[in-house]
């Protein structure tokens, strides 16, 4: 095997991990990791400050201005996309449309730490958690877990022995996942879907814009006004300055009252003529995000068809029809949160049925057409090593199979059944795949692990794994719910190196030429080192300031509640009747596959299977998008044409998003002086 000899594919790609960008990398990471998060654990605004906010804008422009000086000081494309990653990984989810930041490693670690400080420190959970959470994961001495709540006192000294055992289970805990990750998406779907499928990636598109415009063959073409695309990027850019300051600038001057501040774009909307008009049960509310709505103009149509369609079909009609007919239950005022309620009751869970049918349908037939990419990936086992700009697939390959069996043994080790560590990984890795392609062709309103999973897994091994008693006397079933937590809650979800996101950075990555074996190992350096940055400061700031002083209780407290709520304190989180769960299951899956067969014999066919499931389970955040986005698309096509339309939209959508973005560094620097610091000072113990 090792003999053979090894295949080279090239796309002109170039090193991106130079000396410089190792050494601006680790510093990003050593600084940007601890300082984020400790802005999540002290604002008092948590759905707006999860880490340092610098938006990419400014490194390119930084970047320019250096150039300037002296040329050979400006970093490359392929140089700025491996820098980016640390940036992105750390400061969030809306970093690559806009700039801004949540659900990061500010806050990725903090969450998991959160959760069992509060769920060994209050009730009802408290007896539970205590009891069943093994010794060498979690500290058994009373005192150690309470002063992790309420804070050291003066005087009073942290046992950090006590916590040692917590630190490695968080830390590893969360590479099981994000090393595996990152070889699934270097393995199997990052090529398959940018250079085979070639897929929209929408959020990926402006700062691949703006990386690939800052040099090209020794110029800076964004930064050249003598070309009609700059300018037009640059009008655009102002536009999103003007749309994102009024929200942005209302954090310094709070008399301002405008909306749209929450997660740095989204407006909670809630028409009320709507079920006046089609009756009560009928969805009146959308959250409105204006960069989706704009970077939705470069999706395809059935994107926008689709999650116009299903809401009008089943918010407009099938609810109202429902609740005058009473097959659905009502209650007052559900109108705002139909897609919650409903979604999750019979006779049509259509919520659960996207989440766990459509996404797994969708998955499974991604699989399948990736089949020849899987069979060449693990072909260089044990034939002729692929090297494909500059990355040895045969170690992808192998390191695939070693992460997922470093799953497996860790998850055992700790405490859940290893047949239900199997039930994990298999699920887990369906969900990676069918949440990453709604990211890669829709927008990110994906499905949610945690909001599912626990359906098929709790009555699988219900009797034997685990017992059905409540509160709960089962250890193995409180870790492989634990496990479920850490693995797929929200911020897993939409974390930057979960697949979703970490397939988009790989566009970037390919879409700038970059070595993908620079790509690959600053992806390795970010997941290792800030993860466990980010599990020690959570910890010490914990105990030095005491999580019952931050404002993430109230989101500690929802994953604990949550959590607990599958089969451990109560059984509050299921709705769905055990005999529907698999029927639904299933007939997600066939639907998810007929939808395909049904594309691929009549390609005008308008529904996606892909934007069904956000359309579904999302309804408030896809239908006013949708409608918007589509409405303009058809305007501007049949104004421009379709060449022009293609021609000018990129630099439009990306200019306005990144302008929309531009400014949150204003506020974020306002904020630290003004709460984080004085926080900081007023509430930490040395």
């Amino acid at each position: 095997m090792a003999g053979q000899a090894s295949t080279e594919v090239r796309v002109e790609a170039q090193r991106g991990l130079t000396p410089r960008v190792l050494i601006l990398s680790l510093i990003t990471i050593f600084v940007l990791t601890p300082v984020s998060a400790m802005i999540y654990f002290l604002t008092d605004k948590t759905g707006l400050y999860q880490s340092l906010m610098i938006p990419y804008f400014f490194i390119i422009l930084l970047n320019f201005l250096v150039g300037k000086v002296n040329p050979r000081w400006r970093l490359t494309p392929p140089e700025l996309a491996i820098l980016l990653l640390p940036f992105f990984a750390i400061i969030g989810k809306a970093y690559l449309p806009i700039g801004a930041g949540f659900e990061g490693f500010g806050r990725f670690q903090i969450n998991t730490v959160h959760f069992l400080i509060y769920a060994t420190n209050n009730m009802p959970m408290m007896p539970v958690f205590r009891e069943l959470l093994p010794g060498y994961i979690w500290p058994k001495d009373p005192t150690v877990i309470e002063m992790a709540w309420r804070g050291k006192l003066p005087g009073e000294v942290v046992n950090w022995g006590a916590w040692t055992g917590a630190i490695m289970f968080i830390w590893l805990s969360s590479l099981t996942w994000l090393l595996l990750v990152i070889f699934i998406v270097f393995g199997i779907i990052g090529y398959q879907w940018v250079e085979v499928e070639r897929l929209t990636f929408p959020m990926a598109i402006p700062t691949t814009y703006i990386i690939v415009r800052s040099q090209e063959n020794g110029r800076t073409p964004l930064f050249d006004m003598k070309e009609s695309e700059s300018r037009i990027f640059w009008v655009a850019f102002i536009v999103g300055l003007v749309i994102g300051g009024a929200p942005i600038m209302a954090e310094v001057i709070p008399a301002i009252p405008v909306g749209g501040a929450f997660q740095w774009g989204e407006m909670p909307m809630d028409f009320m003529f709507i079920p006046a008009v089609f009756g009560p049960g009928a969805h009146a509310h959308a959250t409105f995000i204006i960069h989706q709505a704009m970077l939705f103009l470069l999706v395809p149509f059935d994107v926008l068809w689709t999650g116009f369609l299903i809401w009008v079909i089943f918010g407009l009609i099938y609810q109202p029809l429902g609740v005058r007919m009473g097959w659905l239950p009502y209650q007052p005022g559900v109108e705002t949160w139909s897609n919650w309620w409903f979604g999750y009751r019979p006779p049509f869970p259509y919520s659960f049925f996207a989440t766990a049918g459509l996404a797994t349908g969708v998955a499974l037939y991604s699989l399948w057409v990736a089949r020849d990419r899987i069979r060449r990936l693990f072909s260089t086992i044990r034939g002729a090593d692929i090297i494909e700009d500059g990355l040895s697939l045969r170690l992808v390959a192998m390191g695939l199979i070693g992460s997922a069996l470093f799953f497996l043994i860790f998850w055992a080790a700790v405490g859940v059944p290893f047949v239900a560590a199997i039930l994990l990984l298999l699920t887990w890795f369906i969900w990676q795949i069918g949440h990453a392609r709604v990211m890669a062709e829709v927008w990110w309103h994906d499905p949610c692990y945690w909001a599912y999973v626990f359906y098929w897994l709790y009555p699988a091994g219900a009797g034997w794994m685990w017992g059905t008693e409540i509160p709960t006397r089962s250890a193995g079933w409180l870790m492989t719910n634990t496990a479920i937590t850490i693995l797929g809650e929200w911020t897993p979800r939409h974390f930057p190196m979960s697949s979703g996101f970490f397939t988009n950075y790989y566009y970037v990555v390919r879409r700038t030429r970059t070595n993908l074996k620079d790509a690959f190992i600053i992806s390795v350096i970010t997941a290792v080192l800030c993860s466990l940055i980010a599990t020690i400061v959570p910890l010490w700031l914990a105990n030095h300031i005491g999580l019952s002083k931050s404002a993430l209780v109230g989101y500690a407290s929802y994953i604990a509640g949550y959590t607990s709520d599958k089969g451990i304190t109560s059984m509050g989180a299921f709705t769905i009747p055990n005999e529907h769960i698999a029927a639904w299951t299933v007939i997600g899956i066939l639907t998810a596959l007929a939808l395909y067969f049904i594309r691929m014999r009549w390609p005008a066919f308008i529904i996606n299977p892909v934007a069904a499931i956000p359309a579904f389970w999302l309804m408030e955040f896809m239908w006013l998008a949708s409608l918007v986005a589509l409405v303009v698309k058809i305007v501007l096509v049949r104004a421009l044409g379709a060449a022009r339309f293609e021609r000018y939209v990129t630099p439009i959508a990306a200019g306005v998003a990144i302008g929309y973005g531009a400014l949150v560094i204003v506020p974020m620097f306002f904020h630290i002086a003004t709460t984080i610091i004085p926080r900081f000072a007023a509430l930490y113990v040395p």
